[in-house]
């Protein structure tokens, strides 16, 4: 029969462990936070946002007239929506935004660019990221002016707006260096703890009467106190030591009667 071995975690003693290795546990928190902070600043580059907004009409008279949108001309300017998103990435839109901007090559300006539908809208935006801030803008304002043209070029009808024009992005989008020091931090901790943790829930040291308590189940009837030896470090005590050594060995002094005994003794002697 194989022996199933029961690990009894005692909350007492893994809280005394916190409180002694709350030390450890800190610097090593303080420490996760500190490399996630320098390894973002130092190494991961800052990347810059800007947005620039569209609104899509199923008709093009929709534009000019003033009567209320029907749910089924929401119904269609939302599906046209997803298409002008399609729109947007081919090759023919990316050519020209990227020949207005000055990009040297559609495929990494592809890679830029991120247009998503607004849920229950008849909108969608464009989101261009990059290194440079100026570059975001840019490339976003040239969306803005090619994109809607070539649309209605090819859906033949409708219409596409801007909302909203891209400005330039005053602080980075990414990546968020409170966020990353919270989360090394927070991965330091983590990690500590649970090496903390590992460590007293494996450990079978026998530390104090308690673990025997614990492990045995049966009470402890006494200790022995620990006994230190006293280990001679200067000159003085060697002198003392020696003062020990060299003293003669006590007698023991005689009582009265024995002194009265001899003394009758020598008496007797003369006579």
């Amino acid at each position: 029969m194989e022996e199933n071995r029961e690990i009894d975690i005692d909350l007492r003693k893994i809280v005394y462990m916190l409180r002694t290795k709350i030390v450890f546990i800190l610097l090593v928190t303080i420490f996760g936070g500190v490399a996630a902070g320098a390894f973002t600043h130092f190494f991961i580059d800052p990347t810059y946002t800007a947005t620039v907004k569209f609104y899509v009409q199923n008709s093009a008279d929709t534009v000019s007239t003033s009567a209320s949108i029907t749910p089924t001309e929401l119904d269609a300017a939302e599906k046209l929506v997803n298409f002008c998103i399609y729109v947007i990435k081919t090759d023919t839109v990316l050519d020209k935004v990227a020949e207005d901007a000055q990009i040297a090559s559609e495929e990494k300006l592809s890679k830029m660019i991120t247009a998503t539908a607004i849920e229950d809208t008849m909108a969608f935006q464009v989101t261009v990221k990059s290194k440079d801030a100026t570059l975001s803008a840019k490339i976003a304002n040239s969306i803005a002016k090619i994109a809607p043209e070539e649309i209605v070029r090819i859906v033949k009808g409708g219409g596409v707006s801007v909302i909203d024009y891209a400005k330039k992005p005053s602080k980075p989008s990414s990546p968020n260096i409170k966020k990353n020091i919270l989360i090394g931090a927070l991965a330091g901790f983590v990690l500590s703890f649970a090496a903390f943790f590992i460590y007293e829930v494996f450990d079978t040291t026998i530390t104090e009467t308690k673990d025997l308590e614990r492990v045995f189940d049966i009470p402890v009837l006494g200790t022995i106190p620990r006994l230190e030896s006293i280990e001679s470090t200067s000159g003085s005590s060697d002198d003392q030591s020696a003062s020990l050594i060299d003293l003669p060995e006590p007698t023991a002094k005689p009582s009265n009667t024995v002194l009265e005994n001899i003394q009758s003794m020598k008496g007797g002697a003369k006579k």
